[in-house]
């Protein structure tokens, strides 16, 4: 397998962003259809739940909605029944109940999180198959955008930052952490 450029690995995670906006409509359209679809009696003004689940035709949960232990948010289950996207605040990615997406493969494993940070940063986390984070995106409080890559053993091995006041600094390291060449 080649390696991908950064700007194909940016142009990769824009396309499943995009599939992922398409998908999270259409969820919420079918749960929006399925509360209203077949209704025998006048729609009731308010519907309140602490949670709502929406099944398939089996009985497995595959849509919840739910506000349980302080968290709001939407998850979304596969036909086997493990997790695999979860949206919402306080859903597990931070502390203070800052909105998060989470995607996990079908072993379970997380791939992709997006989220704001406590701090306000928004952070893009890419994981690889085993769930070990490899790519970090964030962009700081002043606006300073960051990128660090990681080897499979979680060590950062590439920092860029740019910094508005002093321009872009670049850090590599061996495989030890051994920091071997940086830029200014």
């Amino acid at each position: 397998m080649s390696e991908l450029t950064l700007q194909e690995r940016v142009e990769s995670v824009e396309r499943h962003n995009k599939r992922l906006k398409v998908g999270m409509l259409a969820v919420l359209a079918a749960v929006g259809g399925l509360l209203f679809v077949g209704a025998t009696e006048p729609v009731a003004k308010v519907v309140r739940a602490q949670k709502f689940e929406v099944v398939d035709s089996e009985g497995n949960v595959r849509v919840g909605v739910t506000t349980a232990g302080g968290s709001a948010g939407l998850y979304v289950k596969d036909k086997d029944g493990k997790l695999r996207l979860r949206m919402g605040a306080g859903m597990g990615l931070t502390d203070a109940g800052q909105p998060s997406l989470s995607m996990r493969d079908k072993d379970g494993n997380l791939r992709v999180a997006l989220s704001v940070e406590d701090d306000g940063r928004p952070m893009l986390g890419l994981s690889n198959k085993d769930g070990r984070p490899r790519v970090l995106l964030w962009v700081d409080e002043d606006g300073s955008p960051g990128l660090v890559l990681s080897d499979k053993d979680e060590k950062f091995v590439a920092m860029l930052r740019v910094f508005d006041d002093v321009g872009p600094r670049l850090v590599l390291s061996d495989k030890d952490g051994k920091v071997i060449w940086k830029a200014p």
